[in-house]
């Protein structure tokens, strides 16, 4: 029983995954090409799915950490926006550059 749950929630994050990819690109779809996009040219789009959010070795890490907080108040998030988590404050000297230098940053594992 144990083994089938595992093997569940291990199938879920990329179902979920996917799906949540396939909506965005729907919306970048509508976004770019606007509401009235032929379906011809919403194919033409440079776009692929990627075939795992994690490297294996990220995935084998999360499974070490899903393992460490196995039963307390913490989550694990993976592949975090530095954004997502700090700002640059209004008014700071440089602002643009600042913000850059977080934008394109990802965080591998938030607690």
């Amino acid at each position: 029983m144990e083994a089938l749950a595992k093997q569940l929630s291990e199938l879920i994050v990329p179902i979920a995954f996917l799906v949540v990819v396939l909506l965005a690109i729907g919306a970048l779809k509508r976004y770019v090409r606007g509401p009235a996009a032929r379906s011809s040219d919403a194919e033409n789009l440079p776009y692929a799915l990627r075939r795992a959010v994690m490297t294996p070795a990220e995935r084998s890490f999360f499974g070490v950490l899903e393992k460490a907080v196995d039963g307390s108040k913490y989550y694990i998030f993976p592949q975090v926006p530095l954004a997502s988590l700090v700002y640059v404050q209004k008014g700071t000297e440089s602002y643009l550059r600042h913000e850059n230098r977080i934008r394109s940053k990802v965080v591998d594992f938030v607690l």
